[in-house]
């Protein structure tokens, strides 16, 4: 793997940067803070996203960023002979992740999860095993060092891999617990297999039993049934004869009431016939005072119509009456609004030398009115000048000759008095004018005040004038309407006169019209009673037919029921046999029921035994299946022990391997950083790194800070190198972060030659470091330089 680009936008504090980066040994260099750790974690962020940032996602994008702004890395890297693009992107409020991976520039990946899991496949290492190949930090080398053995063995073996070998080996013990569990499990559950049959031989001879008793039940139901038959039809026999019995003694009790209300109408009607024959004499009395009623009638009608005359004549008289008085008071008004209308010219012409007067008022008052202003504004303008030469007289007073001219500039010296009276003369000058234009300020505001006054002393006359002519106007209509009433009354008084002369005299007798009425009132009272009477009398030949026909009626009736009767004798049925019948049937029927039940639960038995009986051959049967699957078990849980022990004997013969490699390779980049002081490395049992000196051991606590940084920096090399051989990719880079640490001039100089060395094996090495005066002893120099607003920019030199 060769790293080729990478682009970032607002990536943490990086706004706009981007770089190609170049072959051999590369500084990345910058003040602390700067922004070059986020570099580098650009690269494996890109690669596998949010799980490798040192921080949580919402950290990730430039803080001073806005929600419509993305950030984003590119890395451009080759592989393998393949050019390789990987973009991944935060958006929005929430940082919504996204993800593109492309190869030769064709997309092979799109989404965050489908490019996660290309990249590991691509690189064959998760990002663990990533940054532990290719990324090395101080306190990382440090840690190693400070660990207790138990905790630098499970560190090397996790960044070896030798951890995944032990977590199949904790895993197959795992498998193999489970196995023994599922083995008891199945041995818990497998049976006596002759305790089985011998419950099953027992099943099947409760079954026959079972068969015999059912069949002899189902031969006495049979027989039951069949006297059950016999005599269910004896009773609905029976049954159909009670029916029978029952509605012939119905229809005789229906015959018998409706005879009986037969008989109870003809006595009712009878009784009828009687009292209207009693009617007959009161009628005969009631008919010579009946004849009466036409002539007492007609003799009232004149009298009603001579009435109806006489009150017609008194109402013309009174209107006539009231006519004449409404008619000589109508008169009397229109005389008095003359007199008020002849008055209404001199009133109208008064009402317009009001208003001639009231315009003139205006007119002038808006002239005194502007006058007014115009001193007022020429009073301030005035009062303004004066309060400005008072001020730079008080100026002038307060500083003396060395005040300022304010148009030359220069001290007033000698010319201070005269200025000063010059100032004083103006200053007077305008308290005259002021008092001028004061006083005719006031003259104007004086014949304001007065025209107004006058003003609305001739509005009240004018107001005044106005009401009188209104009220005039008001009697010009009244007299109008009153001219035509009193035309309109002596036409009326003409017409009652004529009225009242049409209809001359009438002799009217209220005394004789009182009798007249009462006596119609008393014949018309007999003229009902007698109308009635004969209504009643009419009915007398309808109430005697009906009696003929009730009687008739009655009379078919009788014969009907018996006839009734004689077939009620003719169907010989008894209640009693009935009854004793119906009971004897319930009881059969109870007993076929019982019967039935009886051969019902026999055969729910029979389902049981079989069931239990089938039961009993599955048990068998998953007897034999858990006996074979016991067989299996212990055959897995046997090829799963070998399996541990040789895992186990793979993993001691691994370890047994890597210690020597690592001290080999960690052996020579010491001797190479060291000038050949330190030419030989050993690793314990316990991966505790001792150092030869002069021919003897000594542990690593021995050396000082700078030498043991050293012997740490060169044992997490020969980590990487052989992570990086034992994953099967090509990687062609890594990355030292800060590890000069304690070391002395002389031994980063040995350090710098020592990794110019494995340029053989890196093409590209990265050292990031504060340390500037690295500069001359690398091949390329990248600068991460923090500008004025916070954000960094990338500079290569």
């Amino acid at each position: 793997m060769y790293l080729q680009a990478i682009t970032l936008e607002n990536y943490r504090k990086f706004e706009q940067a981007e770089i190609q980066f170049p072959d051999g040994l590369v500084g990345i260099i910058g003040s602390n803070g700067a922004g070059k750790s986020s570099l580098v974690e650009a690269i494996a962020w890109v690669l596998y996203g949010n799980e490798v940032a040192r921080t949580g996602k919402e950290e990730i994008k430039r803080d001073s960023a806005s929600n419509t702004e993305v950030c984003r890395v590119i890395l451009d890297f080759q592989l393998q002979g393949d050019n390789y693009r990987v973009v991944r992107e935060l958006r929005g409020v929430s940082g919504a992740g996204e993800a593109s991976l492309f190869i030769n520039n064709q997309v092979a990946a799109k989404g965050v999860t489908a490019v996660n899991e290309l990249v590991e496949k691509t690189l064959k290492m998760d990002w663990k095993s990533f940054l532990t190949s290719f990324f090395a930090r101080q306190k990382e080398l440090n840690a190693l060092t400070d660990y207790q053995p138990h905790k630098r063995k499970e560190v090397l073996a996790r960044m070896l891999g030798i951890e995944d070998i032990e977590y199949s080996i904790q895993n197959l013990r795992a498998d193999k617990r489970d196995l023994e569990t599922k083995l008891e499990t199945a041995r818990g559950f497998l049976k006596d297999k002759l305790e089985l049959e011998q419950q099953k031989l027992q099943k099947e001879k409760g079954l026959n039993e079972l068969k015999a008793k059912k069949e002899n039940l189902e031969l006495d139901l049979k027989v039951l049934q069949v006297k059950y038959k016999e005599l269910t039809a004896a009773v609905d026999s029976l049954k159909q004869k009670s029916e029978q019995y029952k509605q012939l003694n119905e229809k005789i009790n229906l015959k018998k009431t409706e005879s009986k209300g037969l008989e109870e109408q003809i006595t009712k009607k009878m009784a009828d016939k009687c009292r209207i024959s009693s009617l007959i004499p009161e009628s005969e009395i009631l008919k010579p005072e009946v004849e009466k009623y036409e002539i007492t009638k007609s003799a009232l009608d004149g009298y009603e119509q001579l009435k109806l005359k006489s009150q017609q004549k008194q109402n013309y008289q009174e209107q006539y009456d009231k006519s004449l008085k409404e008619t000589a008071q109508g008169w009397a008004r229109i005389q008095i609004l003359l007199k008020e209308i002849l008055l209404e010219p001199e009133l109208r012409r008064n009402l317009e030398c009001h208003k001639s007067k009231i315009n003139q008022i205006e007119s002038d008052l808006e002239t005194h009115q502007q006058n007014f202003s115009s001193f007022q504004a020429e009073l301030r303008s005035w009062l303004d000048q004066s309060s400005k030469l008072k001020g730079q007289l008080e100026k002038i007073e307060k500083l003396g000759p060395q005040s300022i001219c304010e148009f030359c500039l220069r001290p007033l010296g000698k010319d201070f008095e005269d200025i000063r009276e010059h100032i004083q003369g103006e200053f007077r000058k305008l308290e005259m004018k002021i008092a001028e234009c004061g006083q005719r300020k006031s003259e104007e505001e004086k014949v304001i005040n007065q025209l107004k006054k006058s003003k609305v002393e001739i509005l009240f006359q004018k107001e005044k004038l106005e009401a009188e002519h209104k009220n005039k106007m008001k009697s010009q209509g009244e007299y109008e309407n009153l001219e035509k009433q009193v035309k309109e009354k002596d036409e009326q008084i003409a017409n009652l006169r004529s009225k009242l002369e049409e209809l001359g005299g009438v002799n009217y007798d209220s005394q004789q019209h009182l009798q007249l009425k009462a006596k119609l009132e008393l014949i018309e009272k007999n003229k009902e009673k007698f109308q009635e009477l004969n209504q009643k009398i009419k009915e007398l030949p309808l109430v005697e037919k009906e009696i003929a026909e009730l009687t008739q009626r009655e009379q078919i009736i009788l014969g009907e029921v018996q006839k009734l009767e004689v077939e009620l004798i003719q169907l010989a049925f008894e209640e009693p046999v009935f009854k004793q019948k119906s009971v004897e049937l319930e009881n059969m029927r109870q007993k076929v029921f019982d019967l039935q039940l009886s051969v019902k639960d026999l055969i729910y038995q029979e389902r049981l035994i079989l069931q239990e009986r089938e039961s009993l051959e599955k048990q068998i049967e998953q007897n034999v299946t858990l006996e074979k699957e016991i067989k299996s078990l212990e055959l897995e849980r046997l090829y799963l022990e070998k399996l541990s022990l040789i895992l186990t004997d793979f993993k001691l013969h691994l370890i047994g391997r890597i210690r020597p490699t690592l001290a080999r390779v960690a052996k020579q980049l010491l001797a190479e950083m060291t000038e050949g002081k330190y030419s030989d490395l050993e690793l314990d049992e316990n991966y505790e790194t001792l150092i030869y000196d002069n021919g003897q051991k000594f542990a690593l606590e021995r050396f000082s800070g700078g030498e043991k940084d050293l012997a740490n920096l060169c044992l997490r090399l020969a980590i990487s190198r052989m992570i990086a051989e034992s994953s099967g990719a090509e990687f062609s880079f890594i990355m030292l972060d800060e590890v000069f640490g304690s070391q002395d001039i002389q031994r980063k100089e040995n350090i710098l030659k020592a990794l110019a060395t494995l340029k053989g094996r890196f093409r590209q090495i990265f050292l990031i470091t504060h340390i500037e005066d690295i500069k001359d002893s690398v091949d390329n120099l990248i600068t991460v330089v923090e500008n004025e607003d916070g954000t960094s920019q990338i500079v290569m030199q």
